[in-house]
C-alpha cells in the first residue's frame, strides 16, 4: 500500500549531498547525484528519496497538481552561505580603484577604508534604514538560491551598533523565507576610537557586549580575525576563551593574509570552521582533520584583493 505524502518532485537529476560520514579530499567530488531522481515530501520535510520509479511506486499525493514534473531540472539542496556579512548600508566598490594602484589591505584600513568605512556607515545608520538595505541584501542571495546564510556582525564595533546589527539579523531570520545564522564579530577590527587603547576595546567586548549578546540570545557564533592588521594570536585566543566559557560556538578568520600560526589554536578550541585559511601550511591539514574544522575558502576576497 503507498504512503500518502504532501509534494513529489520527480527531476533529470537529483544531487543529494548524503554521507554517512564527514568527506574529504578527492571524496568531496561526490555529490550524491541519482539520475532520474524524486523525493517525497510530508509535513514541509523531506520523506523520502529515491529514483522516479521508486518514489512512484511507494508514494500517492491527493491530486496531481501535488506532483512537481522537473524532469528537465536539476534537483539540489537550498545554498548555504557559511561566511557573509549582509548587514551593511554601502559596498566598498570604490576601493577597487585602489586596490589596483596595488594599495594593500592594510594602508586602505590606514586611511579609514575596508572594515572602518562599513563602521563609519553602520553608525551612522537608523535601525530602519539598516534594517531595509540588509533586508534587500539577503533577498538577493535568496533569488540565487541560498536558504541559509551565516550573518556576521563586525560593522558596528561598539555596543549600540553591534547589537543593532545581530537584532536585525533576528528580525529579518523572522520576516524572511531565510534561515539565517547569527554570528558576533565584534573582533573584526579595532574600531578608530580604541586604536591606541586595545585594553580598553578587550574589556567592552569581554565585559559588556558579549555578555549583553549571551544574555539575550543574539548569536550562536562568535568569530574573531586573526592576522596582522587585526587581531594577534594571543589576543585572538583571549576574546575565543571567554566565548567559549560562555557557551558560544567558535569561528576564526585565520592566516588569510599572512601565516601567524592562528590554526594552531585549533589545539585548544573546538571550532566549527575556520574561514579563509589562504596561507595555511600543509603540516596543519591534519589538525583540521583530526578535529572535525570545516574549511571555509573565500576565492572571491582574495581575488578581489589582488586587483
Amino acid at each position: 500500500m503507498k504512503k500518502s505524502v504532501d509534494l513529489i518532485i520527480l527531476s533529470k537529476e537529483l544531487i543529494t549531498c548524503q554521507s554517512s560520514s564527514p568527506k574529504s579530499g578527492k571524496d568531496m567530488r561526490d555529490v550524491g547525484l541519482i539520475k532520474n531522481g524524486a523525493l517525497a515530501v510530508k509535513e514541509g520535510k523531506i520523506f523520502a528519496l529515491g529514483s522516479k520509479e521508486e518514489i512512484i511506486s511507494n508514494f500517492k499525493v491527493d491530486s496531481k497538481e501535488k506532483i512537481i514534473w522537473a524532469v528537465e531540472n536539476v534537483v539540489l539542496p537550498g545554498l548555504i552561505d557559511c561566511h557573509a556579512h549582509p548587514v551593511f548600508i554601502e559596498t566598498r566598490i570604490n576601493e577597487f580603484k585602489l586596490r589596483q594602484k596595488e594599495a594593500g589591505y592594510e594602508e586602505i584600513q590606514k586611511h579609514r577604508g575596508g572594515i572602518l568605512s562599513s563602521v563609519d556607515k553602520v553608525r551612522g545608520s537608523t535601525f530602519k534604514e539598516l534594517y531595509l538595505k540588509s533586508k534587500q541584501n539577503f533577498l538577493l542571495m535568496f533569488s540565487h538560491g541560498a536558504t541559509t546564510v551565516e550573518s556576521k556582525s563586525g560593522y558596528g564595533l561598539d555596543e549600540e551598533n553591534e547589537i543593532k546589527i545581530l537584532k536585525i539579523n533576528q528580525k529579518l531570520n523572522k520576516d524572511l523565507p531565510l534561515n539565517i545564522i547569527s554570528t558576533f564579530l565584534g573582533a573584526h577590527a579595532f574600531p578608530i576610537e580604541y586604536q591606541n587603547n586595545h585594553s580598553g576595546y578587550f574589556d567592552l567586548l569581554i565585559n559588556k557586549i558579549l555578555l549583553k549578546v549571551k544574555k539575550e540570545n543574539l548569536a550562536e557564533f562568535v568569530d574573531v580575525f586573526c592576522d596582522t592588521g587585526a587581531f594577534s594570536k594571543k589576543e585572538s585566543a583571549q576574546i575565543l576563551k571567554a566565548a567559549q566559557d560562555l557557551g558560544f560556538k567558535l569561528k576564526m578568520h585565520a592566516e588569510e593574509f599572512n601565516y601567524s600560526g592562528a590554526v594552531k589554536l585549533a589545539k585548544f578550541f573546538d571550532f566549527t570552521s575556520l574561514d579563509h585559511l589562504m596561507q595555511i601550511k600543509e603540516e596543519d591539514f591534519s589538525l583540521l582533520k583530526k578535529k572535525n574544522i570545516i574549511a571555509v575558502l573565500l576565492p572571491g576576497t582574495t581575488f578581489g584583493d589582488r586587483f
